[in-house]
């Protein structure tokens, strides 16, 4: 499997205390032999936004050095890896979100949903809002 990590994901299995740390943690640890687990520049921003925010770490939020060491942490791994912008994103991120009004959360997951499509990847999420966009293959963790 070659997933393409949502922020939520990589967040949930980052903090022991999500409300999701468990089912995440569950699916990571079922992935096939051989699967890769991919993670995108805006998902990387957002993950260390997160980690540093007091509100999200419940207190107890990282220092951007700690958060940086995690991240680092989690490229060691075996199974992540860091996914560079495929080519041909643009048009196809500009399609998805062509549909919406206004509505600032959109860009962001048109553009996650577009990197996924042009990628090839599944992608993971804890969010149903991805069902929107057609064509995209998102496993959705319930």
């Amino acid at each position: 499997m070659e997933a393409l990590a949502d922020i939520n994901i990589l967040l949930s299995l980052a903090d022991p205390a999500h409300e999701s740390h468990e089912r995440s943690s569950q699916w990571y640890d079922a992935l096939p032999r051989g699967s890769r687990l991919w993670i995108c520049r805006y998902a990387q921003m957002g993950l260390l936004r997160l980690l540093a925010s007091e509100a999200v770490m419940q207190g107890k939020p990282l220092t951007l050095r700690e958060g940086w060491t995690y991240h680092a942490g989690l490229l060691k791994d075996p199974c992540i890896f860091g996914a560079l912008e495929p080519r041909g994103l643009q048009p196809v991120w500009v399609k998805l979100s062509m549909g919406f009004g206004p509505s600032p959360k959109v860009i962001a997951d048109a553009y996650l949903a577009a990197f996924a499509m042009v990628g090839g990847y599944t992608l993971v999420t804890l969010d149903r809002g991805f069902r929107k966009f057609a064509g995209l293959d998102a496993e959705v963790l319930m």
